[in-house]
């Protein structure tokens, strides 16, 4: 089917270790019919920059691009933290609820 889809969106990620909160966080558009939960492996710099990213699991593999483009996209920023690991990895949570 095609046609034009909408929906909210939540957001929610964890870091430990230090634990690290958002400057940003890139809200994906909702472009697919159904709703779904995506969890994106991700992996910061120390400038709180995503430098790497992956599916760890989802309910609907038609939002995996969706969430992928937003963990990866440069407003998804974290708080620098020069403690933190070089490569410091956590998850974030993208919960697309259906309409």
């Amino acid at each position: 089917e095609k046609g034009k889809f909408s929906g909210a969106v939540t957001v929610a990620y964890s870091f430990e270790n230090p634990v690290r909160h958002h400057r940003d966080l890139y809200v994906p558009a909702y472009t697919s019919k159904g709703g779904g939960v995506v969890v994106v492996d991700v992996w910061l710099d120390r400038n709180g920059t995503v430098t790497s990213a992956r599916i760890k699991s989802s309910t609907n593999s038609e939002l995996n691009e969706q969430a992928l483009a937003a963990a990866r996209h440069r407003q998804t920023l974290f708080r620098i933290d020069d403690s933190a690991p070089t490569s410091h990895r956590g998850t974030i949570t993208y919960t697309f609820v259906a309409q």
